[in-house]
């Protein structure tokens, strides 16, 4: 339960591994398959459809027909109008169906965000029911209802997700019944989205939404509609009647099934039930369980617990995922009075809460790790649009990445989807739709919502956990405090709506919160559940990559524990085809070849992003395929990190899979169209099972030196793998250098070790060359179960001979040998070039410096640190941080803070100094005294007259930006620039040279040619 005060934040270090080292081998390794993109996606819908002829059997239903002792009448079409303003003068003008009516088909849900009122309205007939009661059911209305039959309200409810019913048997009438849902729709609590309004509302909403058809708005995350989402129906039923039921599996492999029978008369009714097991997708005998002797069933609900005598019964697994169908009898006069079917899958999933680390999962006792992605609206709209071959088409495509689970983001789903689960055998982690905080005034809704989920998704074996809110913050940064819960009270409310959750199934497993927003310590208190985060390294912030490469994970907002990883995701363009087929065409080119910029996509990240990440491109195609590489850098570079740590992280879920609209959030995996985007393979990669796994910090390294790439096996099986080996080649345009072995190595079930590190020598290159180290992993049968390659690129040492002599003006010469430059102390006069140290240096020397530039020399500022400003004859050249990248500040002083600054700068290719120079070179390189890969600058270049070599782009949200947002092109900021001074250049260069002068040949090269190249 709670402490008092922070929880003991922790930031997990890396275990220590007893890694071997490689010996030289005699076996070569097969060069490592890896089609290409178009390859794999011209096979893709054919693995699929392979796909679903596998699983088809899980879908068979086997359960003989039940006995009729329901009807069902669906009301199909309504008419719809909006609230206007006479309407709240006169009601009835609404209930006697004044006024021009919209003829609407369910489900139904519209726009816009923010508060409206609707009314659905039908009539109908009603013959005498042959049952005793009637039941008024709603699937979902989304989100405040009242429901009036007749004149008579008879129901109200809140939210947008959860079944409700109501006995409506005393007000129906055999003619002309009419029927009136006002659907009240809100501002959510935590708005967003470009027409949101800019205050806190009411409505318990996160980010994903159904949306709806429109490009601007309705394609996107933040669509926070209304209407009635579900089916609408009138249910007979006898008096006594099963109102729920679920079957779970109790601690010691018991099957219990807990039924709630409804008694809707005013006496107490003796009943018995008898209980039959079917199996649901597999040939099976049934089992008899007998009938058995209950209490009596007092007016109202009586829940009944009752264990199974069924045993055994085939286990429920995401591999094997055999399901059942208990069937209830509440006997009568030689026939059921009331049968009522209930699916259930046998498993028994848990958290432990003693060992060390806490927070590890298991199912039925064989340890149990968590991958997938999220999912916020596709599978959602496939429901509303009843398109249930689709949420069987989806569901497979997850499986086909390797998945084993999906994080239903944001919001419970509609039934439908759970019951696919279970039959597909994926795991589901079930979010209530709540992000950021909780009114005040909605605690008690907010635990009431808790229970509506779990009600909803308590029998499905696929429901493994839930979470209560999305991000949690702290209201006192936002000026919330007088609208929303603090800290304190919010941990009430967890523990409220855990208890809530826990009465109606004991054996939830609780995610309380799901994502501190990373780099920002958790603002959920220390309560009850496993924690979690999300990282956007790799898309809004670049500061973490290097210490996550190298196994240092995010801090931990409970000491001792396993945690999620909830979110991370980078954008990816949507493919050409859905582009041309479905965008609005004043978001396209006229001509494929048109320069063109994704600033026209409504809502899209990309153009403002990319500058932390690659260069910018001119054309759509060009545009779509660099945002495609990168994501699928971003998918393997983080899910492989987040793999070797698994003695720390037990889910992973990327953000996300597949987009329910053109456009519509582009980090999907999976466009729209069901088109895989790189980055998707990238996922099915990363996850496959059983892996072998190369790491470097060094990428590129001179001829002679020493290659170190630490080999890991990656295990999310059950089953330990022993007695492994692990081969290596490495091979150099074509040709095999070497061979290494690592023996006998292994690994735990669900777990991953450094089994061992691989040194050799970069061979003699004339130039620059691609070194690969081909992989491969050999069972104890030398059968071979994976390979993996890893590109270092080696680079010809600078020729000593060919030294560049230059002269320093400073308190301390900095050493540049490994780049070919001779560095020594200037002392006045002439020079060809001349490093300058900082602007103090300069002020010392002004004079000569400006003259020996002028008379054809080089001066090139050193960089400062942000702390630079130089006068040059009435002008200044300054420098300043980089804007738009800083990171929050934690909200607790022991959250440990990354650097902001770029990970990545562009080359202007048009200057002599970068033409030789290749697009992606000026990117992520490792800094020795840090020992990985690290920053390149956090400080730009302000001035007149200056042309930039190295830079970054405007786009912090000033004026600048946003016109450059609109026009299509923005505004380049100098990291390294020259600027011409007499017969010679000013270079002002902002470059991070500490640890990575001598360890990163791109910046020696770069420095070199600073130096040396005259303009």
């Amino acid at each position: 339960m709670r402490n008092d005060g922070h929880p003991d934040l922790e930031q997990p270090v890396e275990p220590e591994h007893d890694s071997s080292e490689f010996a030289p081998g005699s076996d070569s390794v097969p060069t490592p398959v890896d089609p290409s993109y178009d390859e794999r996606l011209a096979t893709f819908e054919r693995d699929i459809e392979d796909l679903k002829a596998e699983w088809e059997p899980f879908l068979a239903d086997h359960v003989p027909e039940a006995p009729q002792t329901r009807s069902v009448r669906e009301l199909e079409e309504f008419d719809f109008r909006s609230e206007r303003a006479s309407d709240r003068q006169d009601f009835d003008l609404v209930l006697e169906g004044e006024g021009d009516w919209e003829r609407v088909a369910l489900p139904d849900y519209r726009g816009p965000v923010g508060d409206w009122t609707g009314f659905y309205r039908t009539e109908f007939d009603y013959d005498t029911p042959a049952a005793d009661r009637v039941y008024l059911r709603f699937e979902a209305v989304d989100y405040v209802a009242t429901v009036y039959l007749n004149g008579r309200c008879v129901a109200t409810h809140e939210g947008f997700f959860a079944p409700f019913e109501v006995d409506v048997t005393d007000h129906l009438r055999e003619t002309g019944n009419r029927l009136l849902v006002e659907v009240e729709n809100k501002v959510p609590i935590d708005p967003g989205g470009p027409d949101a309004p800019d205050y806190d509302g009411e409505k318990l909403f996160a980010d994903a939404g159904l949306g709806w058809d429109d490009p601007e708005i309705g394609w996107h995350q933040h669509t926070a509609g209304a209407g009635i989402r579900g089916a609408v129906t009138l249910e007979e039923r006898p008096s006594v009647h099963v109102a729920d039921a679920f079957v779970r599996t109790c601690s010691d492999g018991a099957v219990e099934a807990r039924i709630e029978v409804r008694n809707a008369t005013d006496e107490p009714i003796d009943t018995d039930i008898d209980l039959t097991v079917y199996p649901r997708n597999f040939d099976g005998d049934p089992v008899d369980c007998g009938v058995h002797s209950t209490a009596t069933a007092d007016p109202g609900g009586n829940e009944y617990r009752i264990r199974l005598n069924a045993d055994p019964l085939r286990g429920w697994s995401p591999d094997k995922p055999w399901m059942y169908a208990l069937r209830i009898d509440l006997p009568g006069d030689g026939r059921p009075v009331d049968t009522y079917d209930v699916d259930f899958g046998v498993r028994r999933l848990e958290m432990e809460t003693d060992g060390t680390p806490k927070g590890r999962l298991s199912l039925d006792g064989e340890p149990l790790a968590l991958r997938g992605a999220n999912c916020p609206e596709h599978l959602a709209k496939a429901a509303f649009d009843g398109e249930e071959d689709q949420i069987v088409e989806d569901l497979l495509i997850a499986k086909y990445a390797n998945a084993n689970f999906l994080r239903l983001t944001q919001r419970p789903l509609p039934e439908v989807v759970y019951e696919y689960c279970d039959r597909l055998g994926l795991l589901t982690q079930t979010d209530l739709p709540l992000s950021g905080g909780l009114r005040r005034g909605k605690f008690v809704q907010g635990v009431d919502q808790a229970a509506e989920m779990e009600r909803l998704i308590r029998g499905h074996p696929s429901a493994a956990m839930v979470s209560f809110v999305n991000e949690p913050q702290g209201t006192e940064p936002r000026g919330l405090e007088h609208r929303r819960l603090d800290r304190e009270e919010f941990g009430r409310f967890v523990d409220a709506a855990t208890a809530a959750v826990r009465l109606r199934n004991p054996d939830r497993i609780v995610k309380p919160g799901s994502g501190s927003v990373y780099p920002l310590a958790s603002w959920l208190p220390p309560v009850e559940g496993l924690p979690d985060f999300h990282t956007y390294t790799m898309w809004y912030y670049g500061g973490h990559l290097g210490p996550l490469h190298a196994g240092e994970l995010p801090t931990v907002t409970k000491r001792g524990w396993m945690t999620g990883v909830g979110e991370y995701g980078a954008e990816g363009l949507d493919s050409l085809e859905l582009m041309r087929s479905r965008y609005p065409d004043d978001w396209l080119p006229a001509d494929p070849d048109d320069s063109w910029a994704p600033d026209r996509i409504a809502q899209c990240q990309t153009y403002e992003q990319h500058v932390l990440w690659y260069d910018e491109p001119d054309t759509l195609s060009g545009w779509i395929e660099a945002s495609q590489r990168h994501q699928a850098r971003m998918v393997r570079t983080m899910t492989d990190a987040f793999r070797r740590r698994a003695d720390r992280v037990v889910s992973i879920a990327v953000y996300f899979l597949i987009d329910a609209w053109p456009a519509g959030w582009m980090k999907a995996l999976v466009d729209a169209n069901r088109t895989p985007k790189r980055g998707y393979f990238a996922l099915k990669d990363s996850f496959k099972p059983r892996r072998v796994n190369l790491r470097t910090d060094r990428g590129s390294l001179y001829a002679g030196e020493t290659a170190e790439i630490d080999a890991w096996l990656l295990n999310d099986r059950p089953t330990p793998l022993e007695d492994y080996e692990i081969r290596v080649s490495v091979r150099m345009n074509g040709d095999e250098l070497e061979r290494y072995v690592a023996s006998t190595v292994g690994v735990d079930g669900v777990a991953s070790e450094r089994s061992a590190v691989l040194r050799f020598e970069i061979p003699e290159v004339t130039d620059r060359e691609a070194v690969h180290v081909d992989a491969g992993l050999y069972d104890a049968d030398g059968a071979l179960v994976d390979s993996e390659r890893e590109i270092v690129e080696a680079f010809a040492r600078p020729d000593p001979s060919d030294a560049v002599a230059v002269k320093f003006l400073g308190d301390e010469p900095p050493t540049f040998s490994e780049a070919g430059i001779e560095v020594s102390m200037y002392d006045g006069g002439t020079f060809e070039t001349l490093l300058v140290e900082s602007p103090a240096a300069f002020e010392r020397y002004r004079e000569a410096v400006l003259e020996g530039v002028a008379d054809g020399g080089r001066a090139i500022f050193l960089p400062t640190g942000g702390e630079g400003e130089w006068e040059l004859d009435g002008t200044t050249v300054s420098t300043r941080p980089v804007a738009g990248f800083e990171l929050t500040e934690p909200h607790h002083e022991e959250m440990p803070e990354f650097e902001s600054g770029l990970p990545f700068v562009a080359r202007n290719e048009d200057e002599p100094e970068t033409a030789a120079f290749e697009r992606d070179d000026f990117g992520f390189w490792y800094n020795g005294e840090a020992d990985r890969r690290d920053l390149l600058t956090d400080t730009v270049l302000e001035g007149d007259d200056l042309v930039s070599l190295l830079y970054t782009w405007e786009t912090d949200g000033s004026d600048a930006a946003d016109t450059a947002k609109r026009s299509g092109s923005k505004t380049r900021l100098p990291v390294v620039a020259r600027r011409a001074h007499g017969d010679g250049s000013l270079v002002f260069c902002e470059l991070r040279l500490d640890g990575r002068v001598g360890n990163e040949p791109v910046l020696d090269r770069f420095l070199r040619a600073l130096v040396t190249t005259s303009v």
